[in-house]
Formats: C-alpha cells, structure tokens, sequence
C-alpha cells in the first residue's frame, strides 16, 4: 500500500463529517437521556450527565488519536493508537470509578450515561455506511 500525503488529507474531511454527524447524535442522545431519566427516575439525572460527560471525553480522545495518526507512518500509527488507548482505557476508568465511589452517584445513571456516546457512535457509523452505499 502506499500511503502518500494527499490520500491522507483526503481522509480528515470524512473524519470532520464523521464528528460532526456523531456530536448532533450526540445532543439528540443527551437530551432525549435527561429527558426520560427526569420523567422516571429523576435522582439518577446527574448521574446520567456525568457517565455521558466520560463517555464524550472518551469519544473526544478516540478521534484525537485518529487525527494524529493519519499523518505518521503506518508502523508508528499502530503503536501510537494502541498506546493512547491504554491511556484513554486507564482515564475513562478512574473516572468511572470516581463517580461512583467518591462522588456517590448512581452507578446504572453513569453506566446508561456513558453508554450514550456509544450509541450515537453506531448509529452514526450506520448512517454514514447507508450514505456511501447511495
């Protein structure tokens, strides 16, 4: 494979387009949680806020190192991905754990919170995948 710095330059558009479907995903993810957390269980709102803040942070330093690594050599991208990963992982858990156990908040409201951003990930990445079928 070759990978030449114009084919590189060319991914960070689909990278852009990809965080700003994710971070409108995002909203609609947060605001329809609050809501429904507010109507049924309104102790757990906070949590909900603060798992959906980590879960965000994650996704946040997950395209971050996507960015970096489109401009190095495919060897070092892969060392540098795995790298931030572990990094990312040890991050997201402290603050997972913090939330719970200092803060005392409702360990399923952080879970469901932080599973938010994921879900807009899926579904975003099925909505681009149906756009680059058409």
């Amino acid at each position: 494979m070759d990978f030449k710095e114009p084919g590189r330059k060319a991914a960070l558009p689909v990278i852009n387009s990809v965080r700003l479907k994710t971070f409108v995903l995002n909203l609609v993810f947060c605001i329809t949680g609050v809501v429904i957390s507010f109507l049924f269980y309104p102790q757990v709102v906070a949590a909900f806020i603060v798992g959906f803040a980590i879960g965000i942070l994650n996704q946040w330093l997950s395209f971050q190192a996507v960015v970096r690594s489109i401009f190095m050599e495919p060897e070092r991208a892969g060392l540098f991905i795995m790298a931030r990963f572990y990094v990312r992982f040890a991050i997201v858990v402290g603050l997972l754990i913090l939330s719970v156990w200092k803060l005392g908040l409702n360990p399923m409201g952080v879970i469901i919170g932080f599973s938010g951003p994921l879900c807009a990930t899926i579904f975003g990445a099925l909505i681009i995948t149906k756009e680059a079928w058409r």
